[in-house]
């Protein structure tokens, strides 16, 4: 009896307690049928799904990830940050090539007062501007290139029948600020600005005006306000690179240094994976894996693919050219010679420029909106023409500088060595 009513019971009582949970069932059932599909290619905060992806190979992926990276990049305008390896590599051949001067004129018996009679013959300037600037990326068609451009030479028309240059400069200029600093610049000295910019100022008189001006931003018009010698002190170490280059100074780099003697060296170097592993060791100095990393990175592409994969020869040559940068930094610290804000500035002006360069040649620009960042990865890669080939090659070579600063998976990494651009 006690075994029928028990039955009975959850036959009646339990049945809602049945129905719910099989409910439940049901709209797990539901929501994971619903549920979206993990991203099938993240890299930073930009996701992109299977259905987005559709069609593309795997070198086409690895290559629209690296195009993703470097939008990224772009669109914080971090190229100091990005190509930071590659910043000090050439910071570090500056100090050299310095290094190796000094010495050439030590062994001329030239002295700083030889320096300063020849430095004061011809000196270098620093230049006091104010310019309007009339923005368009090369990339732009040629309609919309050749309309700013006469827009700047309308300004440029203003100015020559006698309104003030500044007053136009506020008016016409799409710099930001421009309007409240009537197209005022910082005084600045050659490097500061990109070549096409410097090359017009210096030529210019005080008070002169120039032609338009076209550099990689848009075309520009300038005005010279100021020229100002620098002072020898602080030109002296450019001054003594250009006499020993008078001298028969070749370009020098830091692979061309010693090596540092009784170097000990870790004896597994392809199997090696911790980046913060030492490498090599030498009088309290020392080498990481990591190190080794950034310079093949910093070297190219088809590097960073074989140092990834533990080729002996490809490590072994990073090693080599670290160590030499290491030596050349020890004799320039010996001879007391530092990296000069000139030095530093002048490097990170060159790969800025080229990072935007590369950019606008794919349609992106500095700048540029996060929630724009996928959309224009996708028509960066499909974008046609051979500037567009070049500068999507360009990034493919910087795709180790690329991992090592957003730390994305390369879909085509299981693709056969064949496949890979160098």
């Amino acid at each position: 009896m006690f075994a029928r009513n028990l039955v009975a019971m959850s036959d009646t009582r339990l049945r809602p307690f049945a129905l719910l949970a099989a409910g439940t069932l049901l709209l797990i059932g539901l929501a994971s049928c619903s549920a979206e599909p993990p991203p099938a290619l993240t890299v930073g905060e930009v996701s992109f799904s299977e259905a987005e992806l559709l069609g593309l190979t795997p070198s086409r992926r690895a290559m629209l990830s690296q195009l993703t990276a470097f939008a990224i990049s772009l669109s914080r305008s971090k190229a100091e940050a990005l190509f930071s390896p590659a910043i000090e590599i050439a910071v570090a051949d500056r100090l050299y090539r310095r290094t190796v001067a000094e010495q050439m004129l030590i062994d001329a018996g030239i002295d700083d007062r030889e320096l300063q009679r020849q430095y004061d013959a011809e000196p270098e300037w620093e230049l006091s501007i104010r310019h309007l600037i009339v923005f368009s990326g090369r990339y732009e068609t040629p309609p919309m290139r050749q309309a700013a451009r006469e827009k700047a030479e309308r300004a440029l028309g203003r100015i020559h029948a006698g309104e003030p240059f500044g007053e136009v400069a506020a008016e016409v200029s799409d710099e930001p600020g421009a309007e409240g600093r009537q197209g005022l610049l910082n005084p600045g000295r050659e490097g500061a600005w990109v070549k096409e910019f410097w090359s017009a100022g210096v030529a210019l008189e005080v008070g002169g005006i120039s032609e338009v001006v076209e550099t990689q931003y848009g075309f520009h018009v300038l005005r010279l306000e100021d020229r100002q010698p620098v002072p020898f002190t602080e030109a002296r170490e450019a001054m003594a690179l250009k006499i020993a280059t008078d001298l028969g100074l070749e370009v020098e780099t830091t692979a061309q240094a010693a090596r540092p003697t009784e170097v000990a060296f870790a004896d597994n170097l392809p199997s090696i994976q911790d980046p913060e592993a030492i490498v090599a060791e030498w009088d309290g100095a020392r080498l990481t894996l990591g190190d080794l990393l950034a310079r093949a990175a910093a070297t190219g592409g088809r590097e960073w693919d074989l140092f990834q994969e533990g080729d002996l020869a490809t490590r072994g040559l990073m090693l080599d050219l670290e160590l030499a940068r290491a030596h050349a930094l020890e004799l320039a610290r010996a001879a007391g010679i530092e990296p000069t804000a000139e030095d530093r500035t002048s490097v990170i002006r060159e790969w800025t420029d080229r990072f935007e360069q590369t950019g606008e040649l794919l349609g992106m620009a500095p700048g540029l909106p996060m929630g724009e960042v996928k959309e224009v990865a996708l028509q960066a890669l499909g974008r046609s023409g051979q500037n567009a080939d070049l500068s999507r090659s360009a990034v493919q070579n910087w795709r180790g500088l690329l991992q090592l600063r957003h730390r994305f998976a390369d879909p085509a990494a299981s693709e056969t060595a064949p496949d890979r651009t160098p």
